[in-house]
Order: C-alpha cells, then sequence, then structure tokens
C-alpha cells in the first residue's frame, strides 16, 4: 500500500474526562473503524491541548490561504503532514 492512499487521520482530544477512559477510548476506536468503508484504514491520534490547538491554528491558516489562492497554501500543507507525521503516521513508521 502506498503510504498516502486510504489513509483518513481522525484527530482526537486526549484531555477531556471522557476521553481519558479507556472503555471510552476503545468504543470509539472500534466505532470509527466499523463505519469507515472496508478499503480505507483510520489513523487515530490522540493530542493533547497544545498539540490540538497548534493543528486548528495549521488548518485554520491553510483555509484561508486555500481559499485565497495565497502562494503559502503549500507551506501550511506541508506543516500539517510534518506534524501528522511526527505524531506517528503508522505507514511511513514501517
Amino acid at each position: 500500500m502506498h503510504p498516502y492512499q486510504n489513509i483518513i487521520s481522525v484527530i482526537v482530544p486526549d484531555w477531556p474526562t471522557q476521553f481519558q477512559k479507556t472503555g471510552f477510548r476503545q468504543t470509539l476506536t472500534e466505532v470509527i473503524n466499523q463505519e469507515l468503508p472496508a478499503h480505507l484504514f483510520a489513523n487515530i491520534i490522540w493530542v493533547n491541548i497544545n498539540q490540538f490547538q497548534y493543528f486548528r491554528e495549521l488548518v485554520a491558516n491553510w483555509w484561508t490561504a486555500y481559499l485565497d489562492e495565497a502562494a503559502d497554501a503549500f507551506y501550511y500543507r506541508e506543516q500539517i503532514m510534518v506534524f501528522l507525521m511526527d505524531l506517528g503516521f503508522p505507514i511511513l513508521d514501517k
């Protein structure tokens, strides 16, 4: 499998109390995997509040640049990919 095909990254906050419970995490992971079409792989990434805020900022900057057709949209897209890879993009770890 090519590392960029058929993968959906799901960013999930780890700081809410309910999300810290092992049973809830397992159930959420199962539901995500059950609801995805069979040809897709879910890359579930649990992030702390600082990582989540940084990710939101990157996405907001990319979206604004993309809508404005600005040259820096590519830069923000790359930064989002670097962020995801730093958190453990599973296929690239193998």
